[in-house]
């Protein structure tokens, strides 16, 4: 395995990146649902879509988890 060197500007500037809040509430996507739905349609490569399906179904997992572990109630009789 490499090993990246960064340089001290480097690293600050990746520091100051990562520590950057950003603010979703006025995001807006670059493509709208009907161009997303016209791309797989207009798709003919099965590796493309199978790894599109893939992400997919993995946020789709994430989501469904979070929801379950965000959801459940704790029986206080069994804690330790």
């Amino acid at each position: 395995m490499s090993k990246i060197i960064l340089t001290e500007k480097q690293y600050q500037k990746l520091l100051n990146k990562i520590e950057e809040e950003v603010d979703l509430t006025n995001y807006e996507a670059p493509f709208s649902s009907e161009d997303f739905v016209n791309w797989v349609n207009s798709e003919f490569d099965t590796e493309i879509l199978n790894i599109a399906k893939s992400k997919i179904e993995e946020r789709i997992n994430f989501i469904n988890t979070m929801i379950g572990i965000g959801t459940r109630t704790e029986i206080k009789g069994f804690r330790r």
